[in-house]
This record gives structure tokens, C-alpha cells and sequence, in this order.
């Protein structure tokens, strides 16, 4: 059912339902006359189709616009577990359960795997100074930065309060310099909320290498030993870990 609805019209389904059910109909009818009375046949074989004419296109019609609702709830229900729902990219769960589906494709491709993780600079005084839901609109920013930074394969997600993360695959270093360089300057903007013109900034850390034995925490560990790397020389800046 729901492929069909995804192919045709609720109208086209509800008609070929109602073929489907007249047919079997016919075929049903057919053999009881066939075994019973013969005089009866025309007659049973009229009923035979016009009753299913008239009932299924109403039960089928129903039962169609039930399973549409049904089919659009479950639809909601998987994008708010898949979705952080304030920046409206993958949440943490989500991101760890792609990344680690790419990370096992990348040991047998021999792929290159990067980890971009980062973390707004000085978030908190954002909302000491102009409140939560200025920090909100901050962090809607950024879920818009990552939409357009990023190929459709990429995976990237919020992976917890104003920190971030990216994974990429088969990037060669010089190329990953350059996106993530591109993605801190992206970064480096600002946003009108309430009134306030705020500011901000985030520090990188990366890390980048062959899958081999590794497994994708120990990429997130080495990307987060270079997050921290960069908050200490002054943040506002991307540091590099190749493994």
C-alpha cells in the first residue's frame, strides 16, 4: 500500500483496488454458479460486479486516507528521533549510528575518514548576556551553515549543547585543510535576535586518517584532543590531528 501511494494518486489507488476486488469477484462467483445453479450465472455475475463497484471504492477510499495519516505520523515520529529539533540537523544518536555504518564501508573501500568536531566560542556568555532563546536563534545559525557546507552524502549533526560534528570520507588532506579553514570562517558571523546584533565564533579540532583497526570513537577522541587543542592557543582557529 504505501508504495503504491507513493507512486499514484489516492484516486488511481482506490481504482485499482476496486478492479482488483471486482475481478476476484467475478472468479469467486464463477465457480460457486459453476458448481451450483447454471441458470444463475448472469444474475450472480451482475452482482458480482456491481456490488464490489459500490463498496470497495468507499471501504478502500477510507481505509486509504487512514493509512495516509498513519503512514505521515510514523514519518514525524522518525524525523523527531533522527532530528535535532532546534537545529534541525541529525541529533547525536543519529549521528553516531551513519558514522559508524561509514566507518565500516570505509574499511573495506580503504577510504580516508575525517572528524570535524566543534564548539561555539563562549556560548555561555551568549546567554548570560542576551538570554536562551537568542542563543537558540545562534544555534539555528549553525544548523544552516552545515546544511549549505556540505555535500548530501556528508554526515554531520549536533553532538551536544553548542558543539558540533562532521564526518567525511575519501577528502584528501590538502582538500580537508581547506574545508575546514571554510567552515571556521563560515562561522565567524553573526546574527540579529531581540534586537541584539551577536556575534560568534568556534574552534576546530580535526582529525583525519586511514579506518585500519581504529574504531570511529578513537577519530572522535583525536578530533576532540585537537578541539581543546585550539580553545587553549586563543580558539577561533582549526587544529589538525593525521593519524
Amino acid at each position: 500500500m504505501e508504495k503504491l501511494l507513493q507512486k499514484y494518486s489516492e484516486k488511481t489507488v482506490t481504482l485499482i483496488i476496486t478492479g482488483i476486488s471486482i475481478v476476484i469477484s467475478w472468479i469467486v462467483t464463477l465457480i460457486v454458479v459453476r458448481i451450483s445453479i447454471n441458470s444463475l450465472y448472469e444474475i450472480s455475475l451482475s452482482i458480482a460486479t456491481i456490488v464490489p463497484f459500490i463498496v470497495a471504492p468507499i471501504v478502500t477510499y477510507k481505509n486509504i486516507k487512514l493509512y495516509k495519516r498513519i503512514f505521515k505520523a510514523e514519518k514525524i515520529a522518525r524525523k523527531l528521533a533522527e532530528i535535532d529539533e532546534l537545529t534541525d540537523i541529525y541529533n547525536r544518536r543519529t549521528f553516531m549510528k551513519y558514522a559508524e555504518e561509514q566507518f565500516e564501508l570505509a574499511k573495506i573501500s580503504k577510504e580516508w575518514i575525517t572528524i570535524i568536531l566543534f564548539d561555539l566560542d563562549h556560548f555561555k556568555r551568549v546567554n548570560d548576556t542576551y538570554g536562551h532563546l537568542v542563543g537558540d536563534e545562534v544555534l539555528k545559525k549553525v544548523g544552516g551553515i552545515l546544511k549549505n557546507s556540505f555535500r548530501e552524502n556528508d554526515i554531520y549533526g549536533r553532538f551536544g549543547g553548542e558543539e558540533f560534528i562532521v564526518l567525511l570520507t575519501n577528502v584528501d588532506k590538502e582538500n580537508i585543510l581547506n574545508i575546514s579553514e571554510i567552515l571556521r570562517k563560515n562561522m565567524e558571523n553573526e546574527i540579529i535576535a531581540d534586537g541584539n546584533k551577536v556575534k560568534f565564533t568556534a574552534s576546530f579540532g580535526v582529525s583525519v586518517g586511514k579506518v585500519n583497526n581504529k574504531n570511529i570513537d578513537y577519530l572522535i577522541n583525536k578530533a576532540d584532543e585537537c578541539l581543546y587543542r585550539a580553545k587553549g592557543k586563543g580558539r577561533n582557529r582549526v587544529e589538525y590531528d593525521f593519524i
